[in-house]
């Protein structure tokens, strides 16, 4: 067994990310977190509450980070179909008929189920999750 104080943490985590991937089972014994990386416990390391914090406080930074780049990814996305939808419209001289955030209806984002070759090829006329007319 592996005795791991805040100090030592910081290190070896920074340093070994691909660990991270083989974390399968974590248990709390009294004051210390275990961290197994297979069901039968013959990969483990102990870390002290402390060291378990700073961990927890590294990931949540990670996750954090992830998602805000997901976010901006899926944002990029949606504008990119937008702009495709208005271009379709421009050079076929037709109404844009799209809501540009949600369907007023059932109030999904209509983007996140239109693909960038519909956007650029077909006129998108109603909600493809409650299929409501915005012609009318």
């Amino acid at each position: 067994m592996t005795q791991i104080n805040c100090e030592e943490a910081a290190k070896y985590w920074e340093n070994e990310r691909d660990y991270l991937s083989t974390i399968g089972f974590v248990k709390r014994d009294n004051d210390k977190i275990l961290i197994l990386t297979d069901e039968e416990g013959n990969n483990y390391h102990v870390l002290t509450l402390k060291a378990a914090k700073w961990l927890k406080q590294k990931l949540d930074l990670i996750i954090e980070s992830m998602e805000a780049d997901e976010l901006l990814k899926r944002q990029s996305e949606k504008l990119e179909k937008i702009e495709a939808q208005k271009e379709y419209c421009k050079n076929n001289d037709l109404p844009f008929f799209a809501p540009y955030t949600v369907c007023p209806n059932c109030k999904r984002d209509i983007w996140d189920k239109i693909t960038l070759e519909q956007a650029k090829t077909e006129l998108i006329t109603g909600c493809p999750y409650c299929n409501r007319s915005y012609c009318n």
